[in-house]
């Protein structure tokens, strides 16, 4: 538990039906093999939040801490295209 309260953790909100959600797996796959520090888990969101819209898809936790630290919902949130090196570096 110490080590997650230390660590930074991106949690990802996503649906297999949501084609924006495959291109922030890809890009969170990439980090997670750059990074190995840092936690990228994903939950299916309806898994995790019952009836979670999936017009807010993918939305993008993160937490450090054990706080969260920042919410992106939706690529737009990004401003552009997500690539690990435009956003997460």
């Amino acid at each position: 538990m110490l080590e997650t309260l230390l660590t930074h953790v991106y949690f990802l909100l996503f649906s297999d039906s949501v084609a924006e959600c495959s291109l922030l797996l890809g890009c969170l796959d990439e980090l997670g093999s750059r990074y190995p520090a840092t936690k990228f888990v994903k939950i299916i969101s309806t898994d995790c939040i019952p009836n979670y819209p999936d017009c807010n898809l993918p939305t993008l936790l993160v937490y450090h801490h054990g706080a969260i630290k920042g919410t992106h919902v939706g690529l737009k949130s990004f401003g552009r295209r997500c690539t690990p090196e435009s956003k997460f570096e």
